[in-house]
């Protein structure tokens, strides 16, 4: 199962904030490869400068490459600019993210903002839904 994780489930579990339980598991799922997670280029840079806000430079450089080590990086192509110009979303960021998913036929997308992305054909899903209904949720 091939699953985009959001840049908030990231930050939710490198800050803890409040979401950080359920992000954190989504998280633990990919890096015992009971998902494919992946991650767009652009998040990486959006946590490490959330991140040198709260901890230095080195440090937040630590957290992102422990993430790297399970998250395959997924790249932001042209065509997923101007695809989310196109379109009609709330959000830019959130577009763009919705346009890789779509070029890469992603079965998810986890976030902690479902509300905040266009329609789809990939499933836009929080990390607690998510843990819910996934076949390998630690809950069932």
């Amino acid at each position: 199962m091939d699953c985009l994780i959001d840049t908030n489930v990231i930050i939710d579990v490198l800050a803890k904030r409040a979401n950080h339980v359920n992000s954190g598991e989504v998280l633990k799922m990919a890096k015992v490869h009971e998902i494919n997670g992946y991650v767009s280029v652009k998040s990486i840079l959006d946590i490490i400068y959330v991140l040198r806000k709260q901890v230095p430079l080195h440090k937040s450089s630590k957290l992102v490459g422990r993430l790297l080590s399970y998250l395959k990086l997924v790249e932001l192509a042209p065509e997923d600019i101007l695809d989310a110009l196109a379109g009609n979303a709330k959000d830019f960021e959130d577009a763009t993210l919705a346009s890789i998913a779509k070029r890469h036929r992603f079965d998810y997308i986890i976030t902690n903002n479902v509300k905040d992305f266009p329609a789809l054909r990939t499933k836009v899903i929080s990390p607690k839904q998510f843990l819910q209904t996934a076949p390998y949720s630690p809950e069932k």
